[in-house]
């Protein structure tokens, strides 16, 4: 353009072309420096730039561009060395960090965890603290490593929680049992610590408090081990090298607390501790385990425990639902009171871990789980006091307890008092007791010292009972137990050969404590560890030291261990292969893995679910694009990926994933698509590959060795090869082998929340989701059925994987997709979730078929239907010894006799579908392909001669090798095959040849053209069916033509999908998908890369054909010939011996573009040639839904009369539409069912009354025919008859396609007239006759738009103002006048601003550039002023013309314009296919398009329709009730029907579903009397009964109807009459006979209309006023519209405003505290205007209550200096808003009678009040004492009552009487000592129990001992009977100096009782003794045998034993 003066113009201009160039690619710099005047304006801190980035950096971390191809923009930008930052510029090293959603400025330093970090630049430097770590035990099955790896199993054995290694190395091993309480439930009974492999130096923690120490007592706590018991919950166990424990008393938590000095040096259940979650499952051999099972079983102590491997997960919620109550309050993890510690601790795992507890064993589990996630939040400074909240898990302490959420039990418990320990800071919840008294555990009391008891190895003793143990007798005393020194080993015992005795009482250090039961094993043997802590020591014979048991109890040497591996026994020294550790060893019973750098796999499935390189499992939803993967350093390297939602809702059911490495892009995405067939390597670029793996589309980066999997869904798979080892962030994590740092967001901070972690690495900002919920609590309906499908993880079916992958985790996701999955794509997400645990499976060599036909099923068929059927011979009828024969040398096809058959000559052949492919061909279409060379067919010459040709890549080769399949055609049971290319040729064949020759109707000819289809008897060897099979875990390299020997994808990993099988001599052709010989295959269509566009490159699954980035093959001649086009219009030709690409479209014969074709929509092409198409505009007529028409070459007209019109009429044939009034009945009731089904438009006539108009009816006659269309009864009669459709009749056809009517006329006229809009379309299909005439409403088909409006008489209109004439001419019959249409107007003269308002709807605008708003207001709008009051009708008819150029727009809501549809259909806005899917045509139904779009009401999903003429929509399960192709409804069982068309036939249906065809059974009928004048009885056939009956019916030659004769202004019409056959014939008004009548001459502001004159017939001109064009002023605020009266005669009075104050509206300023509100008047203006002025005087002093005081309030910012006060809140308790109390004080109140009430002030703040909490308490201080009780009033003045103190000791008997005891009395009851004490409580009972020595009954009565019973009857004694004399035998060793017996020798022996006595005899004054002795009566020697130690020898030694023994005089 030149420059004008208008710069301002010039400029816009100027830049807009700039910015053209820079979105081209070709940026313009600094061209303003030119051109001064066009120099932008910036802001100070701004300048301009013409070129920048359309994503300049911010300080967040870089963001990219997506789905953008601009280069830069224009605009203001920050200055060189500056970016962008809340509005204003800055430096990068000044950009702040966030945190929490906050921003810090730089320098700015936080603390979180361990870890310091410091702003700088954008980012945190964090620094890492020396912290501990902490392993957790919770419950009895949920553990946490000090890796953070979560994990649950069940089993009750004894296993080692943690093994310390190295340098002060320890073991803690931790024991599970039945609970006492509930013997289904598992409990932790204790825990044990053990040093240095020493069972001398342990601890045991147990259930309930006990604290028990070494078996023998030899080791002293003191200086290694300090033990308190911190509060009446907690026991706290810390050592010297940096071990802490804390233990629950009640054995449901346990915290076990590492320094950083154990990093790398931990084993057992609580994981490594080396940052790496992946190897927390080590087992003691060196294995890492794949389940919790598995981990657990290797780390068990004992082996006969019970340990199950396999246990299926049960929910505890569907055994316990008595419990589901409790689980309920689980929901507070989620809710406010737990809220602040949401951004430290995500709690979705801890209120999983609660429900199930909850559950589990109810509100003692859920008051544990809540106080677990309270600890954690409290370790993180965040206190919660939820106990206070949860009434039952409040803890209730003993009397004269309290309970603190931080107290210590330091030298305040009995059981603490052995060994003392210093005080410290730790501290645990719990009750304390007060000073001067410890905590008894079996009192539950606060007792003085010395009534503590003793806890002593498990068991509890009274103070001063003595203790009897295998090292002496010990007593208990102030709580501590004190021993005797131990006695000395006596007896020898005898062992096996291999094994000694163990003795228990004198224990050998160098053998195990237990004895036999901590005997070692090769099992236990890695753990170096065999012995349970504190288990029973059992004495028997054990290995010698150095060998072991191997399970059968046989002693054996270490390096001959076997070791256990997944349950499975390997023998030393065999090898086993790792995934991790890559190179495993079995040695002496461990694995010695040799290690090298493994690759990582980050996995991504659902639409939440990540698994990053390191290990780390976390859920994150969002809907934003995030960096799964981002390269840390310089090298560029990025994965992005966004979820995609369909089925219209919030399901996620794929994602789009864009990779970039360097400068190459890819971009994957599942747009929708036809699925087409496609090779592997789809794609050779110089920095990647791309490959079709299985069902994965695969992108490899050779050089950079990253490898993508994407499943075409949700599942992303991402390999990283071990260099980017510490080099990647994003979600995928980090990389560096350690998981607890996974979670580092983009600004370099370590979190704990999987959503803020996420966020950090989204692009743009994300729609973040309000709540986090629970997907199967949120659905609880789909719960059972996910329960149900995700069982199969448990099944069977996984178990070879479920001890290789944890599969808990998957199995949570599974229930959670699937109950997601609320609205469609269930099994979708649950085969996802299923596939993902499957291919975690295949990775680690564990393949699982776990498809079925019922489960997830997917069929590899679509590959195999190419290969056809066979292999088949095909013989001859004439020739019956010849077959069908090739030779492989020549290629050529001749007739072969039947054996003999050898060398190259075949003769069997695969019938495969036909190549040529034909939608329309109702015959079968096949091809011949040889069997034993695959991709050879048989081909048709031109000299009609056939051969064997290999498959080439046209459609020329594939219609020669397609032929028609006619089974039965002249012989039965043989087939003759018809030339797809030569139609009426067939393949025949002779004596001499085979050719393909025309039909002739001899009997020769059929004969040698018939064949019988023979399958031979031997199947060929090499070819098979089915070559295509799916495989669950394959991996998918093998060989193809472009890689013979499988090289190229040895990367490619093992993946599920359809995979080839081909014989070992062939391979697989891509291009055909067939086994063929290498030299056989098709040769590649080569792709030109300069034709690629530049940017990111698109990949869809449609993308993936057969000619997809294939390379050419370089050295191979060609002939110079000519293939199909492979890109667009271009193609390979071959000249100068080589491939040139040639691009036909740039070679057009001439320069045609698309006419613009206005409303008639898009124009046709008129040739066949797509490289350089012809157009033209359709030759179409159409009437819209709301009577507009659209005339042949584009004018438009609009119908406003009820009457009818000619559509068109040609020569022979006339269309005529019906315009009628729609049916409203006065209730309206069927009003709305009308619009329903039929569009109407509404008129108003002079009445004022709203008519509808509707075009109902279609009349069609032709030569023979008259033909009646009613739309609104969907019924169709042909000569008066209704018919039922389709019908057909000498080249007339009607058929009603579900959704249209489709009529095509002889002349070839094809109609579409919509069910559902109305909508008719008229065109020519290819028998009409483009030279015939066309008139009437439709015009002429021309192509000349100026002769359209051609009148009945030949009259053209050319002045749009007379196109009413142009219809009226056309008007055949007119029941109903209508006010005339104004003249013609356009938007110049009328306002069209309301229909450009609606048009420019945002929805509207992609039909612009086709249809413009400017053009439709200007041609349909302004002249048709329906319109103007109806809008809806008027955008519908915009839309209609939209939809001619298939433009889809979705403009109605449920509230604006909607479209309601008939019952089981729905709307849709766009439909494109002509038929509905019927129960008719459902088996062939092939959506056959229409050619444009339309809106319309289809059925909904699951159903179809079930006849084309119904509106019934039925599930198609019950399609099967219909019988035949003219039924309308289904028939039940009984029901008879007339089943013909032309004739009758009766049909019944059976019970059995069958239907059988019956006679009629007809009554005989009296005749009708017939009234109707010219009516007659005829005879018919009733169609339902198939019976004659008579009938009335008219005869025309009866009618004697005479006819009136019309005056000069009225025609004669013709009617009928319901009272008779005969026509009516009467007179009507013609307007063209009117006479002409003087015009009058109207004002300026009126015009002419035409009014009826007293003759009926005329009409007579008449002046109204025009519409008034002035507009009415606007007033503003405070005015009012009045009329100026000397204007009121005119149309158009004027109008002006008038002020009135009073009107002006209230100001809405809203001033300031310190400001009040001031008037000001403005000249010309109406109302005042308000502003603020300063008044500090508005600022009152407040007035105070009780219990505060007047402070400044900082908070209030002033613009007028003014200082606001307020009342502050003091430091106070208020009481009653009088009393005043400071923390800790207390006051009385007394009230009525007994009742005390005490107010106390706490410390605690009462957050409502803003005071301290005042802590009220009432009390009945009426107080009635016992009888061993007296009164004690309060001494103190904060206490309301006194107290009954005891004096005496009420003791309570088993008979119900009571006894008192005064103080210090002891009695005894039931062998229990009890005594009454005095405490400063009063007194109080204490009891004993009685202590007996130990007594084995059993023993005593071998022994011939009596049981006698002392101590009150409470004990028992052993009283043994003297026997008399005997011998008796005993075992005993000879020993003979150095020489010793081997065995116990039997030795006989005297022993018994013998008569003595003392008598005094009276003779002598003396006593006389008398003594007999026992001895031996005779003796005889006994010879036996003694080893000598010192010289080796054996040597016989005698002794004497007696041989009887008597008792005899001493």
């Amino acid at each position: 353009m030149a420059i004008s003066d208008d710069d301002e113009t010039y400029c816009r201009a100027a830049t807009e072309y700039a910015r053209a160039c820079s979105h081209a690619g070709y940026p313009i710099q600094d061209w303003r420096d030119d051109f001064p005047a066009c120099t932008d304006k910036c802001d100070d801190s701004f300048v301009h730039r013409d070129c920048i980035s359309c994503c300049p950096p911010t300080c967040t971390f870089e963001k990219q561009c997506l789905g953008s191809n601009l280069h830069c923009l224009d605009g203001c930008y920050c200055a060189d060395g500056l970016i962008m930052e809340n509005g204003t510029c800055i430096s990068l090293e000044n950009c702040p960090c966030s945190f929490h959603g906050l921003a810090y400025s730089v320098g700015s330093k936080i603390e979180q965890e361990c870890t310091e970090c410091v702003c700088v630049g954008g980012i945190w430097n964090c620094t890492e603290h020396d912290c501990p770590v902490q392993c957790s035990v919770v419950g009895d099955s949920h553990f946490t490593t000090f890796d953070g790896r979560h994990y649950s199993f069940i089993g009750m054995c004894q296993y080692i929680l943690v093994k310390g290694t190295g340098k002060d190395k320890f073991t803690i091993t931790l024991q599970k049992a039945h609970c006492e309480q509930n013997l289904g439930l598992v409990c932790l009974q204790s825990i044990t610590l053990i040093l240095e492999d020493d069972f001398n130096k342990q601890v045991t923690l147990s259930r309930g408090g006990q604290i028990l120490t070494s078996p023998n007592q030899g080791f002293n706590l003191n200086g290694i081990v300090e033990i308190q018991t911190l509060s009446s919950l907690f026991i706290l166990l810390k050592t010297t090298f940096g071990l802490k424990i804390l233990f629950a008393i009640d054995g449901e938590r346990i915290y076990i607390q590492l320094t950083s000095a154990w990093k790398r040096r931990t084993l057992g259940l609580c994981g490594t501790f080396n940052g790496n979650i992946r190897d927390d499952f080590l087992s003691p051999s060196g294995m890492i385990e794949g389940t919790p099972q598995l981990h657990a079983y290797a780390w068990r102590v004992s082996s006969t425990c019970f340990a199950p491997v396999h246990v299926p997960m049960v929910d505890p919620c569907n055994i316990n639902q008595q419990n589901i109550g409790y689980a309920a309050h689980c929901d507070v993890i989620h809710q406010e009171l737990f809220a602040p510690c949401h951004i430290y601790i995500s709690p979705g795992l801890y209120s999983q871990l609660c429900r199930h507890d909850a559950c589990k064993c109810g509100s003692a589990c859920l008051c544990n789980a809540l106080a677990h996630y309270a600890y954690l939040c409290g370790q993180r400074g965040i206190s919660i006091d939820f106990r206070a909240q949860i009434s039952f898990c409040g803890v209730v302490c003993q009397k004269g307890m309290l309970y603190h959420h931080c107290s210590s039990f330091c030298r305040r418990s009995c059981t603490t008092l052995a060994a003392p320990e210093q005080c410290n800071d730790d501290c645990a919840e719990g009750c304390n007791c007060p000073e001067g008294k410890y905590y008894e555990d079996t009192l539950s009391f606060c007792v003085p010292i010395f009534h503590c008891r003793c806890h002593y190895r498990g068991s509890v003793y009274q103070p001063g009972e003595l203790i009897p143990t295998p090292s002496g007798l010990c007593q208990c005393s102030n709580g501590t137990v004190k021993c005797d020194e131990p006695a000395t080993p006596s007896t020898v015992h005898a062992c096996p050969e291999g094994k000694v005795y163990f003795d228990c009482r004198f224990p050998d250090p160098e053998l195990p404590a237990g004895g036999v039961n901590c005997e070692t094993t090769c099992a236990n043997l890695a753990m170096n560890f065999t012995c349970a802590p504190s288990s029973p020591c059992i004495s028997g014979c054990v290995c010698a030291p150095g060998s072991n048991t191997l399970y059968t109890g046989k002693a054996h040497t270490e390096s001959g261990s076997y070791q256990l591996l997944h349950r499975v026994s390997l023998k030393c020294g065999n090898k086993f292969q790792s995934p991790e550790q890559c190179h495993v060893v079995c040695r002496r019973g461990m694995f010695n893995c040799t290690y090298y750098p493994c690759p990582a796999v980050c996995t991504i499935y659902g639409d939440r679910h990540y698994h990053s390189f390191d290990g780390l499992e976390y859920d994150y939803i969002s809907d934003c694009q995030v960096f799964l993967i981002k390269s840390a350093d310089d090298s560029d390297i990025s994965v992005i990926a966004q979820n995609k939602k369909c089925f219209d809702n919030d399901i996620v059911c794929s994602k789009s994933v864009l990779i970039s490495v360097g400068d190459t892009e890819v971009y994957l995405n599942d747009a929708p698509y036809k699925e087409k067939r496609s090779g592997f390597f789809l794609e050779n670029n110089p920095t990647y590959q791309l490959w079709k793996a299985g069902y994965y589309i695969v992108v490899y980066f050779p050089e950079n060795d990253i490898t993508i999997l994407w499943d075409k869904k949700t599942t992303i798979h991402i390999k990283v090869g071990p260099q980017w080892k510490n080099k990647l962030s994003g979600l995928c994590g980090n990389f560096d082998k350690c998981t607890s740092n996974d979670m580092t967001t983009s600004n370099n901070l370590e979190v704990r929340n999987a959503q803020v972690f996420g966020d950090s690495w989204a692009l743009g900002q994300c729609e973040t989701p309000s709540e986090l919920f629970k997907p199967c609590e949120a659905h609880q309906n789909k719960f059972p059925y996910a329960k149900k499908e995700c069982s199969i993880l448990y099944s069977d079916v996984f178990a070879p994987c479920r001890n290789v992958i944890d599969v808990t985790s998957f199995a949570k996701n599974c229930h959670e997709d699937t109950c997601n999955c609320n609205l469609g794509g269930d099994c979708e997400c649950l085969c996802t979730s299923v596939a993902a645990y499957a291919y975690k499976c295949c990775q680690e060599g564990v393949s699982v078929h776990w498809r079925s036909s019922t489960v997830c099923s997917l069929d590899c068929e679509y590959y195999n239907e190419g290969l056809g059927e066979g292999p088949y011979m095909l013989a001859n009828y004439g020739q019956s010894g010849l077959v069908l024969g090739a030779n492989m040398t020549s290629r050529s096809i001749f007739s072969l006799r039947r054996g003999s058959i050898h060398g190259n000559l075949f003769f069997n052949f695969m019938i495969t579908p036909g190549l040529f492919k034909e939608k329309a061909s109702s015959l079968a279409l096949v091809s011949f392909e040889s069997a034993e060379r695959p991709n050879y067919f048989l081909y048709v010459h031109d000299d009609d001669s056939l051969s064997l040709e290999l498959w080439q890549a046209n459609s020329a080769f594939h219609r020669r090798a397609t032929f028609f399949h006619h089974q039965g055609l002249w012989i039965p049971g043989y087939s003759a095959f018809e030339l797809y290319s030569k139609k009426g040729f067939f393949i025949v064949l002779t004596d001499s040849s085979v050719k393909a020759s025309k039909y002739d109707d001899s009997e020769e000819f059929k004969h040698s053209s018939s064949f019988s289809i023979e399958e031979i008897q031997a199947a060929v060897p090499y070819r098979r069916m089915c070559e295509w099979r799916y495989e669950p875990c394959a991996t998918p390299c093998f060989k193809t033509c472009s890689d013979p020997e499988a090289q190229a994808c040895k990367f490619l990993p093992p993946v599920e999908g359809c995979l080839p099988y081909c014989p070992k001599n062939m391979i697989l052709d891509e291009v055909t998908f067939k086994c063929v010989y290498p030299g056989d295959c098709i040769p590649l269509i080569p792709t030109e890369p300069a034709l690629m566009p530049p940017g990111p490159e698109m990949i869809t699954p449609s993308d993936f054909t057969v000619f997809d980035m294939l390379t050419p093959t370089p050295g191979l001649e060609c002939e110079p010939q000519q293939f199909d086009p492979v890109y667009n219009c271009s193609q390979y030709i071959c000249l100068n011996m080589e491939w040139q690409l040639y691009n036909w479209s740039l070679n057009c014969p001439k320069d045609l573009e698309m006419p613009d074709c206005g409303f008639r929509g898009r124009p046709v092409q008129v040739n066949s040639d797509i490289c350089c198409p012809e157009w033209e505009c359709p030759c179409r007529c159409s009437m819209l839904s709301e009577l507009s028409i659209i005339t042949f070459d584009g004018n438009n007209a609009a119908l406003y009369s009820m009457a009818s019109y000619i559509l068109l009429r040609i020569p022979g044939e006339i269309i005529v539409v019906h315009i009628e009034k729609c049916s409203v009945n006065q209730n309206g009731n069927s009003f709305k069912k009308l619009v329903i089904l039929i569009f109407f438009f509404q008129i108003k006539a002079s009445s004022g009354r709203t008519y509808g108009l509707c075009f109902k009816k279609l009349n069609l006659t032709t030569s023979i025919h008259k033909i009646l269309v009613n739309r609104a009864t969907r019924k169709v009669e042909v000569d008066s008859i209704v018919v039922p459709l389709p019908f057909s009749n000498q080249e007339l056809s009607i058929e009603d396609s579900g959704t249209m009517y489709v009529i095509t006329t002889p002349a070839g006229l094809i109609v579409k007239w919509a069910h559902l809009t109305g909508i008719i379309d008229i065109h020519f299909g290819f028998r009409f006759n483009l030279s015939s005439y066309t008139e009437g409403l439709c015009g002429i088909c021309n192509d000349d738009p100026d002769d359209d409006l051609r009148m009945q008489n030949g009259t053209i209109i050319t002045n749009m103002e007379d196109i009413e004439l142009f219809i009226e001419s056309w008007e055949i019959e007119k029941s109903f006048e209508v006010t005339t249409r104004r003249p013609v107007r356009n938007c110049t003269e009328r306002d069209c601003s309301r229909c450009i308002e609606l048009l420019n709807r945002r929805v509207f605008i992609p039909c612009h550039n086709k249809v413009s708003p400017q053009n439709f207001c200007e041609k349909m709008w302004i002249n048709y002023t329906y319109f103007w009051n109806y809008e809806c009708d008027a955008l519908s008819a915009y839309v209609a013309l939209c939809n001619r150029f298939d433009i889809c727009i979705q403009w109605r809501t449920p509230d604006y314009c909607s479209l309601n549809c008939p019952e089981g259909k729905e709307y849709q806005p766009c439909v494109r296919t002509c038929e509905a899917r019927t129960c008719l045509n459902r088996w062939f139904y092939g959506h056959s398009p229409c050619l444009n779009l339309r809106e319309d009401c289809v059925c909904k999903n699951g159903t179809i329709l079930h006849r084309p003429d119904s509106t019934q929509c039925i599930p198609e399960k019950e399609c099967g009730k219909q019988q035949s192709a003219n039924e309308d409804q289904p028939r039940t069982a009984g029901e008879v029907w007339n089943g013909g068309i032309d004739e009758c036939a009766l049909y019944k249906c059976l019970g059995n579903g069958s239907i059988i065809p019956i006679e009629p059974d007809c009554d005989e009928e009296p005749s009708p009397t017939c009234e109707r004048e010219a009516e007659v009885v005829l005879g018919i056939i009733d169609k339902w009964t198939c019976c004659s009956k008579e009938v009335c019916g008219c005869d025309m030659t009866l009618c004697e109807t005479a006819i009136p004769t019309c005056t000069d202004s009225q025609k004669l019409v013709v009617g009928h009459s319901p009272l008779s056959c005969c026509p009516q014939y009467q007179c009507e008004c013609d307007p063209l006979k009117c006479p002409s009548i003087s015009i009058p001459e109207c004002r300026e502001d009126q015009f002419m209309i035409q009014v009826q004159q007293e003759e009926p017939c005329c009409f007579s001109p008449l002046c109204v006023c025009e519409s008034c064009t002035e507009p009415i002023p606007l007033c503003t605020d405070g005015e009012f519209l009045t009329v100026d009266l000397n204007t009121t005669h005119f149309c158009c009075p004027q109008y002006y405003c008038v002020c009135d104050p009073n009107l002006c509206p209230t100001p809405l300023l809203n001033c300031a505290e310190d400001m009040n509100l001031v008037k000001e008047n403005v000249s010309g203006q109406c109302c005042p205007t308000w502003h603020c002025e300063c008044s500090c005087g508005n600022l009152v002093m407040p007035a105070c209550e009780v219990g505060e005081f007047t402070a400044v309030d900082q908070n209030f910012q002033s613009d007028c200096g003014c200082v606001r006060y307020l009342c502050e809140k003091d430091e106070v308790c208020v009481f009653q808003e009088v009393s005043v109390l400071n923390p800790g004080q207390s006051m009385i109140k007394y009230l009525e009678g007994d009742f005390c009430y005490t107010v106390e002030c706490l410390e605690e703040k009462d957050n409502h009040t803003g005071f301290h909490t005042l802590n009220f308490t009432m009390v009945n201080c009426s107080k009635e004492c016992d009888i061993h009780q007296v009164y004690t009033p309060s001494p103190s003045d904060y206490d309301c009552c006194g107290t009954c103190k005891n004096v005496s000791c009420k003791f309570q008997m088993e008979n119900g009487t009571s006894v008192i005891y005064e103080e210090g009395s002891t009695w005894h009851y039931n062998c229990t000592t009890y005594e009454c004490v005095k405490t400063d409580e009063g007194t109080m009972i204490l009891n004993y129990s009685m202590v007996c020595p130990p007594f084995n009954e059993t023993e005593c009565k071998m022994n011939e001992g009596i049981v006698k019973l002392y101590n009150e009857g409470c004990c028992k004694i052993c009283k043994r009977e003297e026997r008399i004399c005997q011998k008796v035998i005993i075992k005993s060793i000879i020993r003979k100096q150095d020489c010793i017996s081997q065995n116990p020798i039997n030795v006989a022996s005297c022993d018994g009782k013998c008569p003595s006595a003392t008598i005094y005899n009276i003779n002598i004054e003396s006593h006389l003794r008398f003594c007999k002795c026992c001895r031996e009566n005779g003796v005889r020697n006994l010879s036996v045998p003694l080893y000598c130690s010192g010289n080796g020898t054996e040597v016989m030694h005698t002794l004497q034993e007696p041989v009887d023994c008597t008792c005899q005089w001493n």
